[in-house]
């Protein structure tokens, strides 16, 4: 959304496009500009079958993710070895 300068600007283009929009639509818009909740990541399973998650709001750190594992402890891990379990909104 960033060629429109601001959410409202793309609310506006979309819903003259799509004759209208629902309050769903624009509550999602809007969590999209805002940056949403900072909670918002991915249950995990990393290859050794460590059950985690992740953040999304958390910058990678050399190209790995951190993984907070279900017993407390913090494991750095590539992106790509792990599986999506489930999401977390």
């Amino acid at each position: 959304m960033s060629r429109y300068g601001n959410y409202k600007n793309a609310i506006d283009d979309f819903s003259d496009k799509n004759g209208g929009l629902t309050p769903w639509d624009v509550e999602q818009l809007e969590r999209l500009a805002t940056g949403g909740n900072p909670k918002v990541g991915r249950l995990v399973e990393t290859s050794k079958g460590v059950a985690g998650r992740t953040y999304n709001n958390e910058a990678e750190i050399n190209g790995k993710v951190r993984v907070y594992c279900t017993d407390g402890s913090k494991l750095l891990c590539n992106p790509d070895s792990l599986k999506v379990k489930g999401f977390i909104d």
